[in-house]
């Protein structure tokens, strides 16, 4: 069905934020240029739809306005990754662990990627004992967010900052 068919009437809200009604739309055009303002249909998917009698520059504007600060107060978290196999030499174990204790009281969250090749993915247990020896270590720094299960290749291990 065509638009200008469908919507023959619309709830109007003037200028000053008064419910004025349900009103043909042509009424509501009309009223919008006495005002000297813009018809901005602000819920379309009603029946029938919502349109408000504003400046659409001013409204546009608050609308980057209300974005701009909503972005502001979000926090974006980032994850770095330390890549390890399941023999891994003990001193690089070692260092690993204590760089991934260096990002988590940066305030980043920690991935172990642990993978596994060849007869390493037959037996389950090398990555599970890899993944507890992981969260033993970083028990003290570190929360454990989220284990993989077995997935073939590669297992991981994301672990988020201790809440103070």
């Amino acid at each position: 069905m065509n638009d200008e068919i469908r919507h023959r009437e619309v709830r109007l809200i003037d200028q000053n934020g008064t419910q004025v009604g349900i009103i043909s739309k042509e009424n509501a055009i009309e009223r919008a240029k006495e005002a000297g303002l813009d018809l901005v249909m602000v819920a379309p998917n009603v029946r029938p739809p919502v349109c408000k009698i504003i400046d659409f520059g001013k409204y546009r504007y608050e609308l980057q306005k209300k974005e701009k600060s909503s972005k502001k107060n979000q926090k974006i978290v980032k994850i770095k990754e330390i890549k390890m196999r399941p023999f891994v030499a003990e001193a690089d174990y070692t260092s690993k662990i204590n760089m991934a204790k260096r990002f988590l009281s940066g305030g980043y969250k920690v991935k172990f990627n642990i993978f596994l090749s060849g007869r390493e993915r037959s037996i389950n247990d090398i990555g599970k004992n890899m993944i507890g020896r992981i969260s033993v270590d970083m028990r003290d720094t570190g929360d454990i967010e989220k284990t993989s299960g077995a997935s073939g290749t590669m297992l991981y291990v994301i672990v988020v900052p201790k809440k103070s």
